[in-house]
């Protein structure tokens, strides 16, 4: 159930363990798990959890008086927030932390203030007595990065820490589906990404294929208009972020194509796109600046989160072929052949996750801290890293296609670092079908050359 989260709940548990009291912010897009990592970690303490609704102030304060009044026990008499909290606080037992979990708090802060100066006042009220930690929790991400502390008030000055729930890379994915190969783990990641609650809705019992008909082309699939859902939730004007994507998506990753083919202003585009990347939909991506920088291209956008992307190139443009139930086609005919060119990307990704974790455990020739790709007008380096301290670097190439690896995709290698004018050290080669026999012979031969497979995963 906490696969993944670890560090999360270490977290927590440090701020638990503070002598004095403690605000905690948990935060993460829907999906991500906040509330089972919260109503979890709440499980070996004392304290109590409620999620506040979309409704008025006053009915929040009821409904939450009545939730804790019935499935708690609590003796409350009095109306007001601040009467619910206190009777929380005088159930506590002595010596015991008391943890309030107040999830989706941004709920409950449209609407007024009178919740957060209770919970200000509560915890100044207790200040030196009975210790209390208090964990805000919500979905908004744009909300809490940019609005929260001004909107909260008093509250904001007690905030000791901020945890953001992000997304599980491939390693976790890998661990949950241990009956699965590499191969699929790699499909899930980059059709669903890494949001937990997205992930559990892959059916390790069925294909590739099963899956993305179950979950996303059928008119009452759950992820059929899910990004739509997402969106409205954090942003107005809908049919222009619709835009922006679907164009990013269609591989239009420049802002001047977007501007030719969309019709918005250059200025219009770029407050759009900075939104999405506030929302870790879309991403700047930045080229390595070494070797030949008049060859490096410049000014490139794509869409990050796998589960977006996946959407907005394969069923947002399709959707009046959805709509009269021609669902099988759209797969067999619009999406198969492109998955394998779809999915390079975020195989790469798996890659550079992968060197990644065998460079913290010092497992590669050189020692980085961060890896990197090369974005040439002509040529690109899938992964790039250069050693912290003399300058050697490693590129590799990872492969997602039906085709083994070969001579000629290590010659494509050769050609793009000359391009790229980097001199390279070392060679990482990655492939999803393997590698050619005699491209195998001939790399027993050189010593700077590595092989991986998808078994290696």
């Amino acid at each position: 159930m906490m696969v993944g989260r670890k560090k999360d709940v270490r977290f927590l548990e440090e701020e638990y363990a503070s002598p004095n009291n403690s605000l905690v912010i948990l935060y993460g897009r829907q999906g991500t798990g906040k509330t089972t990592l919260a109503t979890e970690f709440l499980k070996s303490k004392n304290g109590f959890y409620y999620c506040c609704k979309e409704c008025s102030e006053r009915e929040q304060h009821l409904l939450m008086r009545e939730e804790w009044k019935n499935g708690e026990g609590l003796n409350i008499e009095e109306e007001g927030f601040e009467a619910v909290l206190k009777a929380a606080v005088a159930k506590a037992p002595a010596g015991m932390k008391l943890v309030l979990v107040i999830d989706e708090v941004y709920n409950a802060v449209r609407q007024g203030k009178e919740l957060t100066d209770a919970l200000a006042n509560l915890l100044e009220d207790n200040k030196g007595k009975n210790n209390i930690m208090i964990i805000l929790s919500s979905s908004s991400v744009q909300w809490v990065e940019n609005k929260m502390v001004k909107e909260i008030g008093a509250l904001s000055h007690n905030i000791t820490g901020f945890r953001k729930l992000l997304n599980f890379g491939f390693l976790e994915i890998v661990n949950r589906f241990p009956k699965l190969d590499s191969k699929t783990c790699v499909y899930i990641y980059g059709i669903l990404g890494g949001v937990p609650g997205y992930v559990d809705m892959w059916d390790a019992d069925k294909s590739v294929k099963e899956n993305v008909m179950k979950l996303f082309l059928d008119k009452n699939a759950l992820f059929y208009r899910e990004p739509e859902r997402f969106l409205k939730s954090e942003l107005r004007e809908l049919s222009f972020y619709n835009t922006i994507l679907s164009n990013l998506a269609s591989d239009r990753e420049k802002l001047n194509y977007l501007y030719q083919r969309t019709g918005f202003s250059r200025a219009k585009i770029s407050v759009y796109i900075k939104n999405l990347i506030q929302l870790d939909t879309v991403e700047k991506i930045f080229s390595m600046e070494k070797g030949n920088y008049d060859n490096i291209q410049k000014g490139l956008y794509g869409i990050k989160d796998p589960f977006m992307h996946f959407w907005y190139r394969f069923v947002f443009p399709n959707l009046s072929l959805l709509e009269t139930g021609d669902a099988e086609y759209v797969y067999d005919k619009l999406i198969e052949p492109y998955l394998n060119e779809y999915m390079q990307k975020y195989f790469v990704r798996v890659c550079k996750e992968y060197l990644d974790l065998m460079n913290a455990h010092d497992k590669l020739p050189v020692s980085y801290d961060f890896s990197e790709s090369w974005y040439g007008k002509e040529n690109t380096i899938d992964i790039i890293v250069k050693d912290r301290e003399n300058d050697r670097i490693i590129a590799a190439l990872c492969k997602w296609s039906d085709d083994i690896f070969d001579e000629t995709d290590f010659e494509k290698l050769i050609s793009a670092s000359e391009y790229a004018g980097i001199h390279v050290d070392y060679y990482y080669m990655f492939s999803k079908e393997g590698f050619s026999e005699a491209f195998e012979e001939r790399c027993k031969l050189i010593d700077n050359i590595t092989l991986i497979g998808l078994d290696s995963f």
